[in-house]
C-alpha cells in the first residue's frame, strides 16, 4: 500500500466501501427532499380549489348579510396631483445621482 493513498482506511476496500456508503447516503438525502417538496407542491394544489371554494362562499356570505350598502372612498382630484413638468424635473435630478 502507498503511503499517499487518499482516504479514510489505509485498506483500498474499507475506503471504496465508506465511498460507495457515503455516495448512497447522499443520493438518499438528495431523494427525500425532492420528496418533500414534491409532496408539499401536490398538496397545495388539490388544496387550492377547496380555498378557493371556502373563500368565495365566506365572501358571498358576507356581502349577502351586509344590511347597508358599502361606500367606497373615492380619491378627489387635486390639481397638483400630476403635471409633466413635475416629472420632467425629477428625471432631471435622477440623472445628477
Amino acid at each position: 500500500m502507498s503511503s499517499g493513498s487518499s482516504g479514510r482506511y489505509q485498506s483500498r476496500l474499507f475506503n471504496f466501501v465508506h465511498q460507495q456508503s457515503r455516495r448512497v447516503t447522499q443520493q438518499w438525502e438528495h431523494t427525500y427532499r425532492h420528496l418533500q417538496v414534491a409532496t408539499k407542491w401536490g398538496v397545495e394544489v388539490l388544496l387550492y380549489p377547496v380555498y378557493l371554494l371556502f373563500q368565495s362562499s365566506e365572501s358571498s356570505g358576507k356581502t349577502l348579510h351586509t344590511k347597508e350598502p358599502q361606500t367606497r372612498l373615492k380619491l378627489q382630484p387635486n390639481d397638483t396631483d400630476f403635471q409633466p413638468e413635475t416629472l420632467q424635473i425629477l428625471i432631471v435630478r435622477f440623472k445628477m445621482y
